[in-house]
Formats: structure tokens, sequence, C-alpha cells
């Protein structure tokens, strides 16, 4: 960002027709170069600034995808995000980590009933275990509490 404030660089005409343009901006921090990429990526995606280089699309990230359908509830590991009512993303997710404990564990929460994996489900449970999972991937305070709970009980 300093280039751009510099009186003495000599950018492009472009430089300077998009600070006259900028009405505020924000900076972020973030542990990883690659948390970084991801961030851009999806702002830039989200936003369609007029001013910004659009990144390669060689480089996937993984998505946590939870799918509904009529009797089941699939919850995997995608590599593209795709929109679709019936399916809750998230991410995108830095790659080179870990995440089958994750999807195991949202399996268990989700879609067992005493300790046994259920893999048809009436339409009434999958819905239920469709919205419980929207509230989890999107960091609802019950859930929080809920974990704080189970985290203090042990």
């Amino acid at each position: 960002m300093k280039q751009y404030f510099d009186p003495n660089m000599k950018n492009s005409y472009k430089t300077q027709k998009m600070l006259e343009e900028t009405s505020s901006f924000e900076t972020f921090v973030f542990e990883t170069e690659t948390e970084a990429l991801i961030f851009e990526r999806s702002c830039i995606a989200k936003y369609k600034p007029k001013c910004n280089v659009v990144l390669p699309t060689q480089a996937t990230f993984p998505y946590i995808c939870v799918e509904k359908n009529k009797n089941n509830l699939q919850i995997s590991l995608k590599n593209k995000y795709k929109k679709n009512p019936n399916a809750i993303y998230y991410g995108p997710l830095v790659k080179g980590k870990e995440y089958k404990e994750l999807i195991k564990y949202l399996i268990h929460l989700l879609k067992s009933k005493d300790g046994l994996i259920i893999n048809k489900m009436s339409e009434e449970e999958v819905n239920n275990a469709f919205l419980k999972a929207k509230k989890i991937l999107k960091f609802d305070t019950d859930f929080k509490n809920q974990l704080q709970n189970k985290i203090h009980f042990w």
C-alpha cells in the first residue's frame, strides 16, 4: 500500500485514477501468506473490483460441504464451490491441513443415533441435521457454548 501514497512514485495513470475513486480502505493481518491469498481471492470474487487483477484459478482450495437430499446428508471435502440451495459450504480452507477429523466429528454430530451412523434418515431428520450444520458452520453461539460445556465436562 505504501507505494500508492508515495508522491515520488510515478506509477501508471491507472494507479492515480484508482486512488481518486477510493473513498476508504481496510487492512487485514493474516498468519500465513496462503490465508491472505485465500481471503484476497474471495474478496475479488465477491466484490469484483475494477482495479484488481484476477488471481489465477489453477490453485484450488477445499471446502467442507454438507449436502442434503431426500433421505440422506452427505458431509465431505470438495474442491469446488457450487451454488446449491441444498448444500452448505465452509471455506475456502488452507491446503495442507488435515480436515478428516473435523468431517468425522460432523458426521458423528449430525448423523449418529445411539452411537451408530444413520445412512437413511427421514426427511425431517435430514432437514433438522441440515439446519444444525448451518448453525455449526456459521459458528453459532449456542453451538460454541455446547462445545465449551462438553470440554469443561471432560
